[in-house]
């Protein structure tokens, strides 16, 4: 049986997926981070913005209450914080919480219709304090009372400071120091992936055990194995399993494929083909959908569906390359993720109608 994907246990003690060579100061492309340390995880992505989220203890669940630090890379950049609660009661017509750090209180956060809200400088400076130590951070309003757990805080901003070059710098946001701000991770610039004008054909479907079929999916067996792609080589297929194919342009066309099934989760293989069937690249094993140029994969980290994984790929004329990664893992709560924490982000720009 094809073992489950994207399967994260949120007791482990520390998760990191495409770790680069963070002391390199060379001009190579930032390579995104995830990072997860008892309650609080982190996510820092190509253009070396990081984002930090904090959420309640597994002893206050009935209370899900999750922090956003968000910090761009730069000599100069300020931590944004933002705070989410739910389920969101109404204490008050204003939508108001109260931060309150070891029995003092430090004003009031209002919150949109979503439970969201925008803490100030000070407020902000306080909390970063905080949940560096002991302190109990406490968000309540007349009616209910939200705990943000600081374990694992120190490790994740320890992270930040490590991915964004700034250990020991006077912007550090652990342990300052005086070592020159020269170092700092610049920011990198989003990348723009232009989607050209592609056919917007018929779409086709074929059965798979047809001599048409079987000999597909021969080629596309040498671009994979059964681990990424069981169902290509089992061909344990369901009655109502089909072969897709959506034209590109004149020469190209994506040929979808199901590869594997889990507990909660299936994905399928995407390859880009000519129009003799001549393989040319295969995208994924793990995906979804197709539609306007790009393909689409968001898969349950845990079988509730509150954790995703989410990628995505784009057309941009000769091949497909990745233009969104998301990742999380500590979810609590808050169903598909409190926030959304990209690895990978990109512009998509698509063709003037």
């Amino acid at each position: 049986m094809m073992k489950q994907k994207w399967i994260y246990s949120i007791k482990t003690m520390s998760i990191t997926f495409a770790l680069t060579s963070i002391s390199s100061l060379s001009m190579a492309a930032i390579q995104g981070l995830h990072f997860s340390h008892k309650d609080w995880e982190i996510a820092c992505d190509n253009t070396g913005t990081c984002r930090a989220a904090g959420y309640q203890s597994d002893s206050d669940m009935d209370r899900p209450v999750s922090m956003l630090l968000e910090r761009a890379a730069g000599v100069n950049s300020n931590i944004k914080a933002r705070v989410q609660i739910f389920p969101l009661t109404m204490a008050t017509p204003t939508r108001q919480l109260q931060l309150q750090i070891a029995n003092t209180a430090y004003g009031m956060i209002g919150l949109n219709r979503e439970g969201i809200g925008q803490l100030s400088t000070d407020q902000t400076r306080a909390l970063l304090k905080a949940v560096q130590g002991t302190a109990p951070v406490v968000f309540k309003n007349t009616q209910s009372r939200w705990n943000l757990s600081a374990a694992g805080a120190s490790a994740v901003l320890l992270k930040m400071d490590e991915f964004q070059r700034r250990l020991s710098t006077p912007s550090a946001l652990i342990r300052p120091g005086k070592k020159s701000d020269q170092a700092v991770l610049k920011a990198a610039a989003i990348p723009k992936i232009q989607i050209p004008k592609y056919q917007s054909g018929k779409v086709t479907q074929a059965k798979l055990n047809t001599a048409a079929s079987q000999q597909i999916i021969r080629k596309l067996q040498v671009t994979t194995n059964e681990d990424q792609c069981d169902l290509l080589f089992s061909q344990n297929f369901m009655s109502d399993d089909v072969m897709t194919i959506y034209p590109i342009n004149v020469q190209n066309q994506l040929v979808q494929i199901p590869c594997w099934r889990g507990a909660y989760n299936v994905g399928s293989g995407f390859w880009l083909m000519d129009q003799s069937r001549q393989l040319k690249q295969l995208v994924t094993t793990s995906g979804e959908t197709f539609n306007k140029g790009q393909i689409f994969s968001g898969q349950k980290v845990r079988g509730l569906g509150d954790c995703v994984r989410q990628d995505q790929w784009a057309w941009n004329g000769k091949k497909f390359v990745k233009s969104f990664s998301s990742l999380t893992v500590q979810c609590k709560g808050f169903a598909g993720g409190a926030w959304n924490l990209p690895t990978y982000v990109s512009k998509v720009i698509y063709p003037a109608k």
